[in-house]
């Protein structure tokens, strides 16, 4: 098996509550409702240091939608993705010194709405203590208690009168069948209508046909002669005319009949319009009843008056519990703890402390200050990389250079040399201060361990990088370390570009070279030695390559950068098998060599079973398992998995114990209520249409969103 020697269980990457919804063109200028396509709906996922995490599922289920999202190529809509190669303190974001900034006036807000909740509460213990006001509540319970009384007379009085239960629809909704049995008999007087004109054009119809028309009689008769003593060739003709000449004789007979089918024709519409209407008025109520304009005009009155005293009861119910106030103080602590949350992803439990203007200006101090040092760092890895090539150049092996251009070459290296002190110093001076910093911001923080809500605001402090908030340059530095191997092999490289082109983009992007002690064609060409590239193929171009040559240098792209993450979307699908070997073992080999970490999307699940360390099953946008590999095959705990692995070819002899999953999968932009896969699940129940299942470990390091994940065992070959 093709496993990692490099896994850890450090996290890498952290998903939670991610979605990501594509927006559908309205179809009509009045559509009210914004329809979405949700291509990932709640992802809850981490990808450890490391390790290759297999993506499984059928087309359209979201995976390289996933792929894309943590690589910022979509933006999502909403959750969270971390990202753990650099601590906050490390890249220093914008947005990480905008929460700093926020922090006094998130605290002035924090501390207005804490000011509330005193003041609501003593109202409420106030109006429970005021004699006027425990009268008013006596008197408003006394009337709740006989409106109640009425209400159930009013129900039941319903029930026995008319045959249903009031209880059952809003007045709207009576009104509503009040018009439709309106429209009924509107169209029974239509049809009343109809019939009388039926009656009139039948009389009119036996009147035509006593009514003769004796110059196309005539022109018949004269076809009829002239039939009888027709040749072969003229009989079809004299037959046509014929026809003609009859329909002229009854002309005026055809006219009236076909009033008279318009008419019945008519009468079968509104019979039928009609009885839809009925049908609708009785499935709409509780029990059949009489339809009747006057019941229902009846039971939209009792309707009325039975709203309008539940209205008024549940006012005073409102007044006697304090619903309102209890309401108001459910939202401000709402607005707190998402206040709370939202300072603490950054700042920890600092929004708590007294003496927040110094907390702030520390904080926002010490980050700039380590932002600098981190400048400072890059800039001395640049003059290292320029010291050591002037360096090389100085020591001249190969006699290239005069002796005026070696002294050159010796007064840049000392030069540089100042800088690098410079640079050092100002380091040493700049720790020195973070040092200091640090201490006190510690203090500060160890202060507040006493509050009752330290821990929790401590544990939600994030020390990753949230990439939803990185700025556009941010993502763009950042995406040296997360790259792409795309699907399709021959679409994805630039024909009019040679390979050593198409492999140094990246590095003239992210500017390695200045950065690898090495040239840029060095870099190149080590890079397809990796990859298995001969270095004759420098200056070829993409159609000179077969398929999996064509791959070999998507990878070598990749990878040119230094990666720490590489999303391998389909790496393989669009090669042939021998082909697929020969690349899943590098890429196995460049993962254990260059400590990297794999996102491995695929359909086919022998190859997934085989590169990866953990499997993912998605459906329909939801990862509905995820499991160590070997666990996944051997005992997979949701009927979807098990249907997939069923389905993986093999060449044993014998009976094959195929899983086939009735219908198709449903539409992602109106998906099932409940669990997305019930409409094909074999183990599905009311249950599974009531709730979504939760994605929860039910073993150690196996999760599965599944009602009824034990009975998957159970589940036979169809």
């Amino acid at each position: 098996m093709g496993k990692s020697k490099v896994l850890t269980n450090e996290p890498l990457i952290k998903i939670t509550g991610m979605k990501k919804y594509f927006p559908l063109k309205k179809t009509n200028l009045f559509q009210r409702e914004a329809l979405t396509v949700k291509a990932n709906d709640g992802i809850d996922l981490i990808i450890h240091k490391g390790e290759t995490l297999g993506l499984v599922g059928e087309s359209g289920c979201g995976k390289s939608t996933l792929g894309r999202v943590l690589l910022q190529l979509y933006p999502q809509t909403s959750g969270k993705i971390i990202y753990y190669g650099y601590t906050l303190e490390e890249y220093s974001p914008r947005y990480l010194f905008s929460e700093i900034r926020r922090l006094k006036r998130s605290r002035r807000k924090y501390q207005r709405l804490l000011a509330k909740i005193p003041v609501i509460e003593r109202s409420i213990q106030t109006a429970k203590n005021n004699p006027k006001q425990v009268a008013l509540r006596e008197r408003y319970g006394r009337q709740v208690q006989i409106m109640k009384s009425e209400c159930e007379a009013i129900a039941e009085k319903c029930k026995n009168e008319y045959g249903t239960f009031i209880a059952v629809n809003k007045p709207k909704v009576f009104q509503h069948y009040l018009k439709l049995n309106a429209k009924v008999y509107k169209n029974e007087d239509e049809i009343s209508k109809l019939e009388m004109n039926i009656s009139r054009f039948e009389a009119d119809l036996e009147k035509a046909k006593l009514i003769k028309n004796p110059k196309a009689e005539a022109e018949v008769a004269a076809i009829q002669k002239q039939l009888e003593n027709a040749d072969l060739n003229l009989i079809a003709d004299l037959n046509k005319k014929l026809g003609i000449a009859e329909r002229r004789a009854q002309a005026h007979v055809l006219e009236v009949d076909l009033e008279i089918r318009e008419a019945r024709k008519h009468i079968n519409l509104i019979k039928t319009d009609n009885a839809q209407i009925v049908s609708r008025i009785k499935s709409g109520l509780e029990k059949t009843i009489e339809l009747n304009t006057e019941i229902l005009t009846a039971l939209v009155n009792c309707k009325t008056e039975h709203f309008l005293k539940q209205q008024r009861i549940k006012e005073y119910e409102e007044f006697i519990n304090f619903t309102k106030k209890q309401q108001e103080m459910a939202r401000i602590r709402k607005r707190i703890d998402a206040l709370l949350s939202k300072t603490a992803n950054v700042t920890g439990a600092f929004i708590l402390s007294d003496d927040i203007d110094e907390v702030s200006k520390k904080l926002f101090r010490n980050i700039d200050l380590l932002h600098h040092i981190q400048l400072n760092k890059d800039k001395l890895t640049l003059l290292n990389v320029k010291k050591f090539k002037l360096q090389q150049k100085a020591a001249d092996p190969d006699h290239r250079y005069t002796e005026f251009q070696i002294d050159v070459f010796n007064e840049r290296i000392d030069k540089v040399d100042k800088k690098i002190r410079a640079f050092e110093a100002q380091n040493d001076e700049l720790s020195a201060k973070t040092q200091k910093l640090t201490e006190e911001i510690k203090k500060a923080n160890e202060a507040l361990s006493g509050h009752e809500m330290y821990e929790t605001l401590e544990n939600q402090k994030e020390k990753g990088l949230d990439l939803s908030r990185l700025t556009h340059e941010e993502m763009r530095r950042l995406r040296q370390d997360m790259q792409l191997i795309f699907q399709d092999p021959y679409s994805s490289l630039n024909p009019r570009l040679t390979v050593g082109q198409i492999i140094g983009e990246g590095l003239k992007a992210h500017n390695v070279e200045n950065k690898s002690k090495d040239s840029y064609q060095d870099i190149i060409l080590k890079t397809m030695e990796k990859c298995g590239l001969a270095p004759y193929m420098l200056h070829r171009y993409p159609h000179q390559f077969s398929g999996g040559q064509r791959q070999r240098i998507g990878i070598a792209r990749a990878l040119a950068v230094n990666p720490k993450f590489i999303v391998c979307d389909e790496a393989v699908s669009a090669l042939d098998v021998s082909i697929q070997s020969q690349v899943i073992n590098l890429l196995e080999d460049l993962r254990d060599e260059e400590n990297l970490t794999y996102l491995f999307i695929s359909h086919d699940l022998s190859v997934i079973k085989h590169i990866s360390d953990r499997i993912g099953v998605m459906y329909l946008g939801k990862m509905v398992e995820l499991g160590n590999s070997d666990d996944v095959y051997r005992n997979p705990l949701h009927p979807y998995t098990k249907a997939l692995i069923s389905a993986i070819p093999t060449t044993d002899q014998g009976e094959k114990h195929r899983i086939f999953l009735e219908g198709d999968i449903p539409s992602n932009v109106f998906p099932p209520s409940g669990c997305k896969f019930r409409t094909r699940c074999p183990l599905a129940r009311k249950e599974c249409a009531r709730a979504v299942p939760e994605f929860r470990e039910v073993e150690p390091g196996r999760f599965v969103a599944c009602h009824y994940y034990e009975e998957t065992r159970n589940i036979k070959p169809n």
